[in-house]
């Protein structure tokens, strides 16, 4: 089948698809759909878009989406896969249709947020949506009738055991936005690391990024501010975001990979995010926040351990740094059970079925 992929190059999740795709057999044409406003010299027209000049934007995707159709037509897809399908215009998606190309469109955000609300009038364009987010199955009941849930799998070709790694470096390891939600709790499990001397790392993304030298004041009563506030998690920060095969590293030289989900509210993140299912391809353990396993097939305490709140996310890292056998019983279950039911090829199965 020749499968035709288009979505913005989020982290690696669109070469996954693509990867999966082929390793299924398919024939696969990958094209990418550069936002508008992080294309390089567009900062006046950006400017002008948010005065009120909207129709700069829209002619831009007007134009991308009409290379779009001229790509479908040269490489005659039988199907057309859209990840998250935010710069996606009717226009292209009624040739699809009128060609009876089949679509998809597989939401790796919530289409609830804000920045997918302008395009929920061409929902009706597609043959079948799927999302990672449960929620959104309720959102969209009464706007498409084919709406389903479907996670986010796992690399293999980057998250699987590295065999040559046999010592853990850490203790405890987190990776991911600090969100005010998640510093809370992350302070807490620092001061336990400090009081008991044990080795904690956070990775996180640059923040205090530097653009011009007078950021430097501004930067400088940043991180003190920080520092006052989050005295124990100060210690274990490091401003460097991970991906890929150097993420997969950390979490196998983890003892505990700790995983929390960024919802702000009970709407949004309510299944698993993808991190759960990198973390068990690993075959690393995880503390996970509860809440998040309704849909699929994860058991707590026999792939992943759930923990309700602070205290008890605290209690259960004492405790599994102590019970190493039974720690590593758990994370090679989680990891044959995830390498079973939750690779990318199997979400990609699902999309094309």
């Amino acid at each position: 089948m020749r499968v035709l992929i288009i979505g913005q190059d989020y982290f690696h999740y669109m070469n996954s698809i693509v990867k999966a795709c082929e390793m299924l057999g398919h024939e696969v044409l990958k094209v990418v759909s550069p936002e508008f406003k992080k294309q390089k010299g567009n900062y006046w027209k950006m400017r002008a878009v948010k005065l009120g000049m909207k129709n700069i934007e829209t002619k831009y995707y007007k134009k991308l989406n009409l290379q779009f159709v001229k790509t479908a037509k040269e490489f005659k897809p039988d199907i057309c896969i859209f990840i998250n399908g935010k710069d996606i215009t009717q226009d292209f998606l009624i040739y699809l249709k009128e060609n009876q190309i089949r679509t998809r469109l597989f939401m790796i955000d919530s289409i609830q947020t804000a920045a997918f609300r302008p395009f929920l009038r061409n929902l009706r364009y597609y043959d079948k949506i799927f999302s990672y987010e449960p929620s959104d199955l309720e959102f969209l009941a009464d706007k498409h009738n084919a709406v389903h849930y479907l996670f986010v799998g796992y690399d293999n070709s980057i998250f699987y055991p590295i065999q040559e790694i046999r010592q853990k470096e850490h203790d405890i390891c987190f990776v991911g936005a600090l969100y005010p939600s998640r510093l809370e709790i992350l302070e807490k499990v620092a001061s336990y690391a400090h009081r008991h001397n044990v080795k904690m790392i956070v990775h996180t993304t640059n923040r205090y990024p530097q653009k011009y030298i007078w950021h430097s004041p501004r930067n400088f009563f940043r991180r003190l501010r920080f520092k006052i506030k989050y005295p124990y998690v100060n210690k274990c920060i490091i401003d460097a975001p991970l991906y890929n095969e150097e993420l997969s590293k950390i979490y196998q030289k983890s003892k505990i990979c700790i995983n929390m989900h960024a919802g702000k509210h009970n709407k949004l993140h309510t299944g698993p995010n993808p991190r759960t299912f990198e973390i068990l391809g690993c075959r690393a353990f995880q503390l996970i926040d509860a809440g998040h396993l309704d849909y699929i097939h994860l058991e707590n305490k026999r792939h992943l351990v759930e923990n309700q709140d602070i205290d008890e996310l605290c209690t259960s890292i004492d405790y599994y740094l102590h019970h190493e056998e039974e720690r590593e019983k758990i994370a090679t279950a989680g990891y044959l059970w995830a390498k079973e039911k939750y690779t990318m090829q199997e979400s990609v199965r699902k999309l094309l079925e």
